[in-house]
């Protein structure tokens, strides 16, 4: 009888967990992209938003969910996918993707989203669009994100704090919104509205890529394995099975979620304002749509609890993000570099990052969308190659599969920005190339995955380049039931 209720006291632990984990997950992958870009793609697409929405669920829910089990494989978990290529690379990119992707991009952009979306339309509702507000700006991000670096500073609290209290709150507020604004309903307008991308397939990729949900999910695992010790779950196979299940909790919410929010975008494609405002700057700037959505739709007291959804969603994001870059940094380290310390180094950095966005942008979060773009679309190709060769890291032996695919995806990604003027400029050098990778041969290029094929390729002929150093490469875990002996300082 004892033996069945432990049992039961057990299973019921094990389900608490993989909830509050699997809502730490969605929390930490739901940030300012995550609110902004579906509305866009819903109020451009038109009839055809179902294109965009698809690729976007692609791009950012299954690659961030497939990332996420790269680094659930992987031991050196906040290294993640980069590992195979080789030590250098994965530390050079390593780094590399853990500053642009959260002390450069992601953390500043959660703060300037919560200061367009909370703040400026809930206690400066009389500002026009476009009017400059760097000064009550700047000192929001700067609480904001402090406040964020205070919760992030106890890395074993993250899950909790986040999983337990933040994304239960946010869910409500979300559901609530999306349903209000369904009922109010609208029309929707037939045509594409010209975004700069050839389809709205392509469309969707690209916004989806910017939410950098996939690179999250390889390295998210560093938070989620430090908590899961922290409970007494110490063995890799356990660890693992909960991580994969917390990850589909969190792929649920998400497009339940990004469904609700494209189609409050649908609603108002035929907002004749809207189009007028299109027409006359060339674009629509995507925190403005999203507050006059839930401005039009639901009126003040929607703004407010947008505003609240918003701020809820960007700051745990922010916490998040704050505290995978101090944990891989910690790791990357040995140690050497106190947490505290590292997360406060992280924070402040991004206030910087704030002050420039707001000094030359403008507006803090289209500044910062720009500034990503190139470094997206030629950092991610490369990370999504790295994770769909991941499942078969123990049949592929010859670590050149991985270094070639990396350069070719890289290559064509490069290509892709400096070469198709999709965002209107283009070099000749590149603009060559990439008439090259669009051709007809490349049937994938006109979905946004034009480096698919010539990666593939690349593959192929790296692995006819020897290479003798597998066994020697202490990549895999050998033992599921070993126990993590790791911890984060």
């Amino acid at each position: 009888m004892s033996d069945s209720i432990g049992t039961a006291q057990k299973t019921e632990r094990s389900w608490v967990t993989i909830m509050t984990v699997g809502f730490m997950i969605f929390a930490v992958f739901f940030g300012a992209g995550n609110l902004i870009f579906p509305p866009f793609l819903g109020f451009m697409g038109g009839k055809n938003w179902w294109q965009g929405f698809i690729a976007f669920i692609l791009a950012d829910t299954v690659l961030g969910i497939l990332g996420l089990a790269a680094a659930g494989k992987i031991p050196q978990v906040s290294l993640g996918i980069f590992y195979r290529p080789g030590r250098q690379f994965m530390n050079v990119m390593g780094t590399f993707a853990m500053i642009t992707g959260c002390a450069v991009f992601v953390m500043p952009r959660t703060a300037a989203t919560a200061f367009e979306v909370f703040f400026k339309p809930v206690f400066m509702p009389n500002i026009a669009p476009g009017v400059p507000t760097i000064g009550p700006s700047l000192i929001f991000c700067a609480i904001f994100l402090a406040g964020a670096c205070i919760c992030a500073i106890r890395p074993t609290k993250v899950v909790d704090i986040v999983g337990k209290i933040l994304t239960p709150a946010l869910l409500v507020c979300l559901v609530i919104l999306i349903i209000v604004g369904f009922v109010n309903g609208g029309t929707i307008r037939d045509a594409v509205l010209p975004m700069g991308y050839a389809t709205m397939f392509q469309a969707g990729i690209i916004e989806g890529y910017q939410t950098f949900d996939m690179t999250t999910g390889t390295i998210i695992g560093v938070i989620i394995i430090t908590a899961l010790m922290a409970k007494g779950i110490k063995k890799s196979a356990e660890q693992t099975k909960t991580i994969l299940r917390s990850g589909l909790v969190a792929g649920v919410c998400l497009i339940v979620i990004y469904l609700g929010l494209t189609i409050l975008g649908l609603l108002v494609s035929s907002n004749k304002e809207l189009i007028a405002l299109f027409e006359e700057n060339g674009r629509i700037d995507r925190t403005y749509l999203l507050n006059y959505i839930i401005s039009a739709s639901i009126g003040r007291g929607g703004t407010i609890l947008m505003g609240i959804v918003v701020l809820l969603a960007t700051f745990t994001t922010c916490i998040g993000s704050g505290s995978m870059f101090s944990q891989y940094f910690v790791r990357l380290t040995k140690g050497k570099w106190q947490y505290k310390w590292v997360c406060i180094i992280a924070f402040a950095f991004a206030i910087l990052m704030n002050v420039l966005s707001y000094i030359g942008g403008g507006s803090g979060v289209t500044f910062i969308i720009n500034l990503a773009m190139p470094i997206m679309i030629i950092l991610m190709p490369m990370a999504c190659a790295l994770v769909f060769l991941n499942p078969f890291t123990n049949k592929i032996r010859n670590d050149n599969v991985y270094r070639a695919a990396v350069i070719m995806a890289a290559f064509v990604g490069a290509c892709d920005y400096f070469g198709t003027g999709m965002f209107g400029f283009a070099l000749p050098v590149f603009s060559h190339l990439a008439g090259f990778f669009y051709g007809k041969w490349n049937i994938f290029a006109t979905y946004g995955f034009s480096w698919i094929i010539p990666t593939a390729v690349a593959c192929i002929i790296g692995a006819f380049i020897k290479y003798k150093g597998f066994e020697s490469r202490p990549f895999l875990r050998e033992n599921a039931g070993q126990e993590r002996e790791d911890s984060v300082a």
